[in-house]
């Protein structure tokens, strides 16, 4: 009904014609809405399956695969560094999704900083920039500080919008070791759990429907998009 579906005290439905996929237990694998036709969602389906059939594994880096052109995300919700609640389906605008890995990486910084050059170019074409990062509000206030950057800085608690794009991983245990070694608290605490995981440097561009219209999707964290290529697309 319009009033939506109250599945375990939270309504989730905000979309007509939704899907739920839900587990034997009753929990959300997966949320979809709009039109598909039967070769669609057969394929929708198949992917939940794949996806249920990894259980609560986080896939390795060589696994995980990111989202692709022409799926669309659901809507989310974060705190920025200026404690504002951002809403994904909020503005209608065009929307640049920025994938670091924390403030404790030199090539996430210096890439934050060249994204502030292309500000202007942006703004002309009604389309925000926002930049997605696994730490703690207290460490990504480090990452203002090194990268002066005045773009919305989102935390993804409990890593929610790294897993709707697709582009969380588990590192191998030897990176893990390496970088708790040598980065202390920088990476051990920073984050919304002790597990190691991080999303892939991924940069997503979507339209004012919040489908994907383009994807910089490379496991090397050291490749990231041009800021040629966001301007074209």
């Amino acid at each position: 009904e319009k009033e939506g579906v109250d599945l375990g005290g939270r309504r989730i439905i905000k979309k007509k014609t939704s899907f739920l996929f839900l587990d034997k237990n009753g929990e959300l694998v997966q949320y979809d809405y709009g039109y598909y036709n039967a070769k669609q969602f057969l394929t929708v389906g198949y992917s939940v399956l794949e996806k249920r059939n990894l259980g609560n594994k986080t896939p390795t880096l060589a696994e995980v695969k990111g989202k692709l052109v022409g799926e669309t995300i659901p809507d989310f919700t974060a705190q920025n560094q200026f404690g504002n609640t951002f809403s994904l389906s909020q503005e209608k605008k065009k929307t640049v999704l920025v994938f670091i890995r924390g403030q404790w990486c030199p090539y996430c910084n210096k890439y934050i900083e060249s994204l502030q050059n292309i500000a202007p170019e942006l703004n002309s074409k009604n389309t925000r920039l926002v930049i997605i990062s696994p730490e703690k509000p207290e460490f990504i206030t480090k990452t203002i500080s090194k990268t002066k950057t005045m773009y919305s800085v989102l935390y993804d608690e409990n890593y929610e919008i790294a897993k709707l794009f697709d582009v969380l991983y588990t590192p191998e245990k030897k990176t893990i070791d390496f970088y708790e070694k040598h980065l202390g608290d920088d990476f051990k605490k920073s984050r919304s759990d002790d597990s190691g995981r991080l999303p892939v440097s991924a940069t997503f561009i979507l339209d004012e429907n919040q489908k994907i219209t383009w994807v910089h999707f490379n496991p090397d964290y050291k490749e990231r998009a041009s800021l040629e290529d966001i301007l074209k697309q």
